[in-house]
């Protein structure tokens, strides 16, 4: 039986957040905000490419912007675990989900 709610992330946009992946984990915040806002472009709902825009926005310095990437992370994922990721980093940023 399928989840008729289920939403399918298209190719196109897993691939750009993989690129930005991998941008993070050699520290290259230019190209990870790049890349997430790319793929949260091609897919508004793509909450993980949301969480790791936070997160390279909280490297970069920029609060605002990681604070309202988060947020959305927290109010687009369907996924427990990455919702209370999102609200914990929210808190430590001392916002409310």
């Amino acid at each position: 039986m399928t989840d008729a709610t289920a939403h399918t992330i298209p190719p196109a946009a897993v691939e750009t957040f993989d690129d930005g992946a991998r941008a993070y984990l050699t520290d290259d915040n230019a190209a990870a905000i790049e890349r997430f806002g790319e793929a949260i472009a091609a897919d508004a709902r793509f909450a993980e490419a949301h969480y790791m825009l936070g997160l390279a926005q909280i490297r970069a310095g920029n609060r605002p912007a990681a604070i309202a990437a988060l947020k959305q992370a927290a109010a687009t994922t369907t996924n427990i675990m990455l919702r209370d990721y999102a609200v914990k980093k929210l808190a430590r940023l001392g916002e409310a989900a």
